[in-house]
């Protein structure tokens, strides 16, 4: 074989294995029809969650199928107009359902990129980034027209302890009303008139970041008790 064969030879097997590591990167879009009356399994992560259009869904992360009754985490069309997109680098199966009656459509973008599990040290301390394959923990509280702390609604509603790794708490009141409830981390309760307001919107939601999840105190800004979903996870 002359040398022009060789590197005619060598260039081909360069531009198939650009090819291959292509073909091997480039994610899948799946249509999915989503419906009120049942959880569907998405399959295991890590994907991406996108809602077409303004019916929005509740999602869940769990090795089996929740019952419909069960309450997820809300996706839906953003009131500042982003594209409403939920990533899951977590290994377990995804579950969704519909909040409207009509369905939901939606798709599924898989494999998606996430950050690794890393154990870093230096200086002393040690950052783990392990939380990013937890899977979170969904509730519905009770807010009352006292002061209280997150943790311990979740105890009264019979939910797990917010966890030592968590460094995301959502807030969802299902309460249709301007302000239904606020809070506030800085070691003073929250009253009615003070604290953080949380609008009764589920475009909304109220997110508490990890120096915070654990010293939230609520408050109902409704006079009566209010209904909230939490999730928390990484």
């Amino acid at each position: 074989m002359n040398r022009f064969a060789y590197r005619l030879k060598g260039a081909l097997l360069a531009l198939a294995l650009v090819a291959s590591l292509a073909g091997a990167a480039q994610a899948t879009t799946v249509a999915v029809t989503v419906t009120p009356s049942a959880y569907v399994d998405l399959g295991a992560g890590p994907l991406d969650v996108v809602v077409n259009g303004a019916a929005g869904i509740e999602l869940i992360v769990a090795d089996t199928q929740p019952a419909a009754s069960v309450v997820g985490d809300v996706l839906n069309q953003q009131s500042n107009g982003m594209t409403p997109k939920r990533e899951f680098c977590s290994t377990t199966h995804v579950w969704a359902i519909s909040q409207a009656a009509a369905g939901s459509n939606i798709s599924v973008i898989t494999p998606t990129t996430c950050p690794a599990a890393v154990n870093s040290s230096g200086a002393g301390m040690v950052y783990d980034t392990s939380y990013a394959t937890k899977t979170p923990q969904y509730c519905q509280i009770t807010v009352p027209p006292t002061a209280a702390s997150l943790a311990s609604l979740l105890s009264a509603a019979g939910c797990a302890a917010i966890p030592t790794w968590a460094t995301l708490g959502v807030l969802t009141p299902e309460t249709p009303t301007t302000f239904a409830i606020r809070w506030r981390a800085d070691g003073t309760n929250p009253t009615a008139s003070l604290g953080e307001p949380v609008f009764g919107d589920t475009k909304d939601p109220c997110l508490l970041g990890f120096n915070t999840i654990s010293n939230t105190w609520l408050i109902s800004a409704t006079g009566g008790p209010v209904l909230v979903d939490v999730r928390i996870g990484g």
